[in-house]
């Protein structure tokens, strides 16, 4: 039940009244200024306001999210076991039709944007290695050709991964883009990469 309980501690909220980030923002601002509002300066991730109240009490569910329910936190290829997380969620959407299943790859994109911006703003770092949400939504638009079977899931992961760490023109250059759009843009392209691949092949009868 380790899991369970790790969940569990993940939606322990806690009730603190500011987070570091506000903490560090007010000791250099004046007090006047608007609660929880600070310049761009403040953490340098282009976040247009600092962590404010309601970001604390939902910073550990982002982080949550962000790490796909802890994958993330792997020492050893977060990636990688990111996108395996990224398996199951594919499964459930076998019984859906195919604009379903585009519905949810483009809500789920929306979302780990949003995530993965919030949580470079937690952990204070541009695309940290911990938010994996950016390979759940890329794997999902790898398999969004073809039909979900175990063959294609194995090759959709296979090819993903590839795309994903060669970055070909132009994924590497999506990474420059700001915040959450910066993290998860790439992955989606890699993807989209993988996605076409996974077509062809299907097409061809190869898999």
């Amino acid at each position: 039940m380790v899991w369970y309980r790790t969940i569990v501690l993940y939606f322990n909220e806690t009730q603190a009244s500011e987070t570091k980030c506000t903490e560090v923002c007010r000791s250099n601002y004046p007090a006047k200024r608007a609660r929880g509002k600070f310049p761009k300066a403040c953490t340098g991730f282009n976040d247009e306001y600092c962590l404010d109240n309601i970001m604390a009490r939902n910073e550990k569910i982002i982080k949550l999210l962000a790490t796909g329910f802890g994958s993330g936190l792997s020492p050893f290829a977060p990636g990688t076991m990111g996108t395996l997380v990224g398996i199951p969620i594919c499964l459930a959407c076998l019984p859906l039709t195919w604009p379903a299943r585009f519905l949810v790859v483009i809500v789920l994109s929306a979302l780990a944007i949003y995530i993965s911006g919030c949580a470079e703003i937690i952990y204070q770092k541009k695309d940290d290695q911990r938010i994996v949400i950016d390979e759940i939504a890329g794997f999902q638009v790898a398999m969004l050709p073809v039909a979900i079977t175990g063959l294609n899931i194995c090759a959709a992961f296979v090819l993903f991964r590839i795309f994903d760490i060669w970055k070909p023109f132009p994924v590497n250059k999506l990474q420059d883009l700001p915040g959450g759009w910066g993290v998860v843009i790439d992955d989606v392209a890699a993807g989209i990469y993988a996605g076409v691949l996974m077509l062809a092949l299907n097409y061809a009868g190869v898999i």
